[in-house]
């Protein structure tokens, strides 16, 4: 990241130095500027004279460019922008492969989440299979003893009742 950003301005500056030297091949006609400042205090930069109460500073600016200067400019400047968008393409490829990777990573991690949570339903399911099938068988012994019929059952005798009593005499 902080790479791609040194790039980037390196790319600028370049562009800008590109710009300075193709203005500065346009040509400027004056071969020296007067700077003016005003009794207010407003700067003025001119090619003729300045003004009776202004204050004067004269500026030389050197020659302009000669054709060859020119043409070696032009030529460095268009190499100049063939390796920025060089450098562009490499940075977009470089993103894009960075965003194919992590997209590949999380659907990977999607993936192993979702096994283990289908392993983790399939052993709670045969977990609860097994409770499930539990059995529970009754004791047998070894040696049972015979069964012995039970005798018939008998209908209970009904008893007879007493009489009642009468009044007994006595006197």
């Amino acid at each position: 990241m902080r790479q791609e950003r040194e790039e980037r301005r390196v790319v600028r500056a370049a562009l800008w130095v590109l710009a300075v030297l193709l203005a500065a091949g346009q040509g400027a006609s004056a071969w020296a500027v007067n700077k003016c400042v005003g009794a207010d205090g407003k700067v003025t930069y001119t090619d003729s004279p300045c003004m009776a109460n202004s204050r004067v500073t004269r500026i030389d600016t050197p020659p302009p460019p000669t054709a060859d200067e020119q043409a070696e400019a032009r030529v460095r400047g268009e190499q100049i922008i063939r390796e920025a968008r060089a450098l562009e393409a490499r940075q977009a490829a470089e993103a894009a492969e960075r965003r194919r990777q992590q997209a590949s990573a999380q659907a990977a991690e999607l993936a192993a989440q979702q096994a283990a949570q289908l392993r983790q339903a399939r052993e709670d399911a045969a977990r609860e299979e097994a409770a499930r099938m539990v059995v529970v068988r009754p004791y047998i012994p070894r040696y049972w003893p015979p069964a012995v019929p039970a005798p018939p059952r008998q209908k209970p005798v009904e008893r007879e009742k007493p009489a009642p009593m009468g009044a007994f005499p006595f006197r």
